[in-house]
């Protein structure tokens, strides 16, 4: 039996059909209370709900966390990350052991290994200062798996995708599809960054990929994302592209960005309120973030196969 925590997320949704129909047996885990055989009650800080859920679980999926947090500057937002994130994670792990689970595939990110990269793709090992407290909850988490894996307790497998996309997504890629199908103006950055991108589909055949390896991918770690890195500039041409439209380009200066970033930082210290623009949007415009999955795509041969351009195209179709 697999268990997938998480599972009314956003990729917890999309990943149970996928497990399903690869013919396994899947259960997945929910703090909501869902009324069918398919779904079991179980919150990462309640001990007693994670043994119950653990019960007859060959491998657990964790996918679940807290990452669409606002901008990280109260100690109560960084509280959340570790508690859900860290601490969570260390009480799912202790139940999967007590109850024995023989493998966790943990769902991390690339934002353990810094918050921006050069121009160039990097992989695994690479490491620059790590920023925010989500990150830092997620490296705390990698490095947990790390240590019970060591000491042979569980096997375990970390993946870290890049930005996720796709349909029923609420990231920043959704949001400026959102803003620019909505007002019909096209906002021009000339950014020379480039930023990785992963389709919701490849993400879970990737997990699907160490499901069905295992002993190629025990005690790996794994960056998953597609081959494409793209500028901010292409990524608009892309929406712009699949718009049939060019809208009212906008040239916009810098230090313009830079005052709309703060007064959407401000509203949501005060509001507690995602804004449409804030200084995280500013910095995933502007910075690169560019990564490689040669590894995973050379040890256990998968493969993204949805391209930006169809992704994109598919996006902005599900966007009203």
């Amino acid at each position: 039996m697999i268990l997938v925590t998480g599972a009314s997320g956003f990729l917890g949704t999309h990943l149970l059909n996928y497990i399903r129909n690869e013919g396994f047996q899947v259960l997945g885990m929910s703090r909501s209370i869902i009324s069918t055989n398919e779904y079991i009650y179980g919150d990462l800080l309640n001990i007693n709900s994670l043994e119950n859920a653990c019960k007859k679980v060959d491998t657990i999926i964790h996918c679940a966390g807290y990452a669409h947090a606002f901008k990280e500057q109260s100690s109560v937002e960084g509280k959340k990350h570790w508690e859900v994130n860290f601490l969570g994670t260390k009480n799912l792990v202790e139940a999967a052991i007590d109850q024995g689970v023989k493998k966790i595939i943990f769902i991390s990110t690339v934002k353990v290994m810094g918050e921006k990269t050069t121009l160039k793709k990097v992989s695994e090992d690479y490491q620059d200062e790590i920023v925010s407290d989500y990150a830092k909850s997620k490296k705390a988490a990698e490095n947990l798996l790390i240590e019970v894996s060591n000491k042979k307790l569980i096997e375990t497998i970390i993946l870290r995708p890049c930005m996720i996309y796709g349909i029923g997504g609420k990231g920043n890629l959704e949001r400026l599809v959102g803003f620019i199908k909505k007002n019909k103006v096209l906002p021009i950055f000339d950014t020379k960054n480039k930023r990785s991108f992963l389709h919701i589909s490849d993400m879970c055949t990737s997990i699907i990929a160490v499901l069905t390896q295992h002993a190629e991918s025990k005690n790996k770690i794994y960056v998953v994302c597609g081959n494409e890195c793209l500028s901010t500039t292409n990524l608009i041409d892309l929406i712009c592209s699949a718009l049939n439209w060019k809208g009212i380009n906008i040239k916009i200066p810098t230090f313009i960005l830079k005052f709309f970033a703060f007064l959407g930082d401000s509203f949501e210290r005060v509001f507690l309120k995602k804004t449409l623009f804030n200084s995280q949007i500013l910095d995933r415009l502007t910075e690169s973030a560019c990564y490689s999955s040669d590894k995973i795509q050379n040890e256990l041969n998968w493969k993204p196969t949805v391209n930006m351009k169809e992704g994109i195209k598919e996006l902005v179709k599900s966007i009203k």
